[in-house]
């Protein structure tokens, strides 16, 4: 280990505009990885929030009247199934 230490060290030192060059692409490389990794995890989480964060996930509705009867059962029922599950 100690050996491939000093031959590194011996070859960063003896060309320095190459070490300059080398030590810029890997920093750039990185930044780029870190900014798409960044960018998509903010488009995924917009995809998400845009298409399921406005709709319900549970409609209700009724075939008479346009008028749920007893919704707060309804309501209270579908609750504790939800606590049930989890």
């Amino acid at each position: 280990m100690r050996l491939a230490f000093s031959i590194a060290m011996r070859f960063l030192s003896s060309s320095k505009t190459q070490t300059l060059l080398i030590v810029m692409g890997i920093a750039i490389g990185v930044s780029v990885q870190v900014f798409i990794s960044s960018l998509i995890q903010g488009l995924q989480k917009d995809l998400v929030d845009t298409t399921i964060g406005s709709s319900s996930q549970i409609t209700v509705s009724s075939s008479e009247n346009n008028r749920v009867e007893d919704w707060q059962g309804i309501i209270s029922e579908i609750a504790s199934l939800d606590l049930q599950q989890n």
